[in-house]
């Protein structure tokens, strides 16, 4: 079993046990009378003129252990507010990761950032789930899910005022979403799995992808000239997480990375 499947394994034991806790309906009825506004995850990228900076919260990874400590989420959150973040994303899964699902809560409490839920998305329940907890945008893993359920929770997300970023890592991949026209698409260049990283999986891809879908790389970027590469090849933003994380001076590194003007997309390569 890799560790993509062991992830998965647990993440269904997690949602039967969150079930048991809060009702599916309980969730719903919540949403609909205690819910504040969403803030604009997609805008905030969109309108961004310089490649936009998704600045990732995580404590652990299957393929690093822990690598940073609980105790330093304000600080942390605060030195990505200095740094010059567009948006945040926060990584929820608890046992490989972790995480905290009440973490998108004092991320925003904290700051004024739009934030993405990063996990791994299996059920209808997280989608309802996520909103409860007070995320702006979810992530939904092409390689988990069927064409249909994508659909289908794209369609409850942005009934809730969720942003969605579908993230893939393979053209095939790719041409399994594009019939869904997703406003945002990541290109993960990390293999789920054994974890390894390879920048030039979001440079091979991006040729296919149409200009009119924002297009963000994760994973892998440790310095200004991977953005200014991955400009080149039409991204409009990155998503930097361990690279944050594991940096005494997170601050500092993501005014490093900040500034890099987009590029025009020019004409786009549909898949065949």
């Amino acid at each position: 079993m890799n560790i993509l499947d062991k992830i998965i394994s647990n993440k269904k034991n997690e949602i039967e046990q969150d079930k048991k806790q809060y009702s599916l309906q309980f969730i719903k009825n919540k949403i609909s009378r205690e819910s504040t506004p969403n803030r604009d995850f997609f805008g905030s990228i969109s309108n961004s003129k310089t490649v936009a900076l998704i600045a990732e919260v995580k404590f652990a990874s299957p393929s690093a252990g822990t690598i940073n400590h609980r105790d330093n989420f304000q600080d942390i959150i605060r030195n990505y507010e200095k740094g010059g973040a567009t948006a945040i994303s926060v990584l929820t899964e608890k046992r490989f990761f972790q995480g905290r699902e009440d973490d998108i809560a004092k991320a925003k409490q904290i700051s004024n950032f739009p934030v993405l839920r990063k996990d791994f998305i299996i059920d209808e329940y997280q989608v309802y789930q996520s909103r409860f907890l007070g995320a702006d945008a979810i992530l939904l893993i092409a390689c988990l899910l069927e064409t249909s359920k994508i659909s289908h929770y794209q369609e409850i997300a942005f009934t809730l005022g969720m942003d969605c970023l579908i993230e893939i890592h393979t053209e095939n991949e790719l041409e399994k979403i594009l019939p869904l026209q997703p406003k945002m698409i990541g290109i993960n260049n990390r293999k789920l799995e054994d974890f390894s990283v390879d920048l030039s999986i979001s440079k091979r891809i991006s040729s296919h992808i149409p200009g009119d879908s924002i297009l963000i790389s994760e994973s892998g970027i440790r310095e200004r000239q991977d953005i200014e590469e991955l400009s080149n090849y039409g991204f409009d933003a990155v998503l930097v997480g361990s690279s944050l994380m594991t940096n005494p001076h997170p601050q500092n590194l993501l005014k490093e990375l900040a500034g890099v003007l987009k590029k025009d997309k020019g004409i786009s390569i549909n898949v065949n």
